[in-house]
Order: structure tokens, then sequence, then C-alpha cells
């Protein structure tokens, strides 16, 4: 295909969208029949425009802003899944709750604490090795636990209270 001059290429632009007077559309029918060219090149903007025509943009209507923002507070998020999350939140404490009361028995927040692992772990006849023991300082364990609970704390704290307690209060606000 020869290149097509740009304003041959608004020309026929013009004539698809309707925007020229009969005297100049029948100037553009002449000229197609006279170019080849142009006479494909007017059947492919056709093409396109019967295409998207097929596409027609669909309007909301006028209250569509004021449904959506009226189902907004139906749905509180999370809703759905408190009761898991409580159930997951129960056996984290429990698991917890039993690590520590282990580690209590064996005094381990004592000052320094040895693991034997050959005690713990029952030896037949044909095991010959024995198993290293752990030392570790009981009170380091402790302070981490207690920064580790109070990050835990304060994430939770900005989740349910602080972030909705902003939210209501910016709410009224506006």
């Amino acid at each position: 295909m020869k290149n097509i001059s740009e304003e041959n290429e608004i020309k026929l632009l013009e004539y698809i969208d309707g925007k020229l007077s009969p005297d100049e559309a029948a100037g553009v029918l002449l000229l197609v029949e006279e170019h080849p060219e142009l006479k494909a090149r007017l059947n492919e903007l056709q093409g396109l425009e019967s295409y998207f025509a097929a596409f027609a943009q669909q309007q909301p209507s006028k209250n569509f802003t004021q449904q959506v923002m009226s189902r907004l507070d139906q749905y509180p998020r999370g809703a759905g899944s408190s009761l898991w999350k409580s159930i997951v939140l129960l056996a984290g404490i429990f698991v917890t709750a039993g690590i520590a009361s282990m580690l209590v028995s064996m005094g381990v927040f004592d000052n320094t604490a040895e693991l034997d692992l050959n005690s713990v772990i029952l030896q037949n006849d044909t095991m010959q090795q024995s198993l290293p023991s752990i030392r570790f300082d009981g009170r380091i364990l402790v302070n981490s636990i207690i920064i580790f609970n109070l990050i835990i704390a304060f994430f939770v704290l900005d989740r349910t209270v602080l972030k909705p307690w902003f939210q209501r209060r910016s709410r009224l606000h506006f």
C-alpha cells in the first residue's frame, strides 16, 4: 500500500464521521474510486468504525455513586473470618502457655540453664555417641519474649483499637 497523505487521511476520517458536506463527500468518493490505496484504506477505516461501534460506552446510572456509598458499611471488613481468627489466636495462646510451662519446669529462666539432650532422648544399646548439651542464658530468652510480646501488643492495639477509633473520628468531622 502506498503512503497516503495526511490530508487524504483526514478527509477519509471526516467522511466516515459524517462531517463533510454532500459535495465534499462526493469528491472523496470520486477520489477513492480513482486511487485503489485510498479505497483499501477507506474499507479498513469503515471496518474499524463498525467494530468499535459494537462496543458502545455504557454510562452508569445517575444514582450509581449514592448506591455504592450506601452499601459500603453494609459488609464490614473481615466480618466472616473473625471466628477463624479467634480459634487460631486461642490455639496460639495454648501452645505458648504449654511451651512456657515446660521451660519454667526445666529451670530455663534461672540465670544459666543447660539442656542435656541425652536425658531427653531415650538411648538404646546401638547408640554409641552422646548428644551435645545446649547452654543458654535464661534472662536473654525472657527479655526477647517480653520484647516480642510488646511488639505484638502494639500491633494488636493499633489494629483493634486505634484504627477504628480514628476512622470513626474522621467520619464525624466530614
